[in-house]
């Protein structure tokens, strides 16, 4: 344009005039719409860092023992509870058990392997030698994890066994040094022959033991074995967990909760009582109402159902007993609206 004879500041002029300029106008509603957008986009990101971002992992170890008073050659019994207050991941812990004398000689260990979210709570139980002198002794327990470890222990007291009384004093004979027939000697006092049929046996027939039962026959003592005996660290035919959970709690630690789901679903059919039982002394909540469906299905009664904790298992154990009966009276204890439009549908199906 210069070159047409137009002067610079004609130019600019004429650009200038032509120029347009873009306003964006926003309203109040609109900015506080962009904030609230950014600000939740900020939190989302927040949230996402913290739970895929792995915590340092702080284990609490405290070991809770069900008897502080053993015998030597029992095992020592107690309950680990382990407590995650950093990590928010499921890792491995191994667990070291020790029992320590007042030296810190170490007369009997035992190492096991646990997996850990945020809490659990598992039995445990270390057997102690036959020959372990009696005495006051310490249950260490070790926790190594992530380079880390934690250490809690409890106190616990072995006491003298009880002299048993020789096997020879109840064979009718009088042998190993005895004074007359299955007394005097090792064995209890004997009485005078005039007195045998009227007085008491010398200092009572108490032997200690809670699984006999005592008595003096013409001036004898006769222990007699008390069958089943709830105290004798062994699971009888007649105990559940229910009657007696010192036997057969003892006998549950070592089973893993799908053995005993396994072990009630043969019960439920003949005993479903002692199937139930079972299912109690899972600890795991989640297998615990498992065993319990197991249960109330195979035995056909839907009053095990009651004990299932989680509301969606339970409506589902509801649902199964209704399909294998076709008591489909029961869709009215459904909570879940979708569980209870599906027992309707099959009632109305029949």
């Amino acid at each position: 344009m210069i070159a047409y004879g137009y002067s610079r500041d004609a130019i600019d002029g004429a650009l200038a005039a032509h120029t347009t300029h873009h306003v964006i106008d926003l309203s109040p509603r609109t900015v506080i719409v962009i904030v609230c957008l950014v600000a939740g986009i900020g939190v989302m990101a927040g949230g996402l860092f913290y739970w895929f971002t792995p915590g340092d992992a702080l284990l609490d170890l405290t070991p809770h023992p069900v008897q502080t008073e053993v015998s030597p050659g029992s095992a020592l019994v107690w309950v680990n509870e382990v407590t995650n207050l950093g990590g928010r991941r499921r890792f491995d812990v191994e667990l070291r058990h020790e029992a320590r004398a007042e030296n810190g000689t170490t007369v009997a260990s035992r190492t096991e392997t646990i997996a850990i979210e945020t809490r659990a709570s598992t039995p445990a139980q270390l057997q102690l030698p036959v020959k372990l002198a009696p005495g006051e002794y310490t249950l260490l327990t070790t926790a190594r994890y992530a380079g880390k470890r934690a250490t809690a222990s409890f106190k616990f007291v072995v006491s003298k066994p009880a002299s048993a009384v020789p096997l020879t004093c109840f064979d009718d004979i009088q042998n190993q040094g005895e004074e007359g027939v299955d007394c005097g000697g090792p064995c209890s006092a004997c009485l005078p022959p005039e007195d045998t049929q009227l007085r008491q046996c010398v200092g009572g027939c108490d032997d200690f033991d809670s699984c006999t039962v005592d008595s003096c026959v013409t001036g004898r003592c006769v222990n007699s074995p008390k069958v089943p005996c709830c105290g004798n660290f062994n699971c009888e035919q007649a105990e559940t967990p229910l009657s007696c959970a010192e036997d057969c709690a003892l006998k549950t630690i070592i089973k893993t909760p799908d053995q005993l789901i396994a072990e009630a679903s043969k019960l439920a059919v003949k005993s479903p009582s002692q199937a139930a039982g079972l299912c109690a002394s899972i600890l795991q909540s989640a297998y615990a109402d498992k065993c319990y469906g197991i249960v109330a299905q195979n035995a056909k009664q839907s009053s095990y159902c009651v004990s299932i904790q989680d509301p969606d298992t339970k409506d589902g154990c509801y649902l199964n007993y209704a399909q294998v009966t076709n008591d489909y009276n029961i869709c009215s204890k459904l909570k879940n609206r979708l569980y209870r439009s599906s027992c309707e549908s099959f009632k109305l199906a029949r």
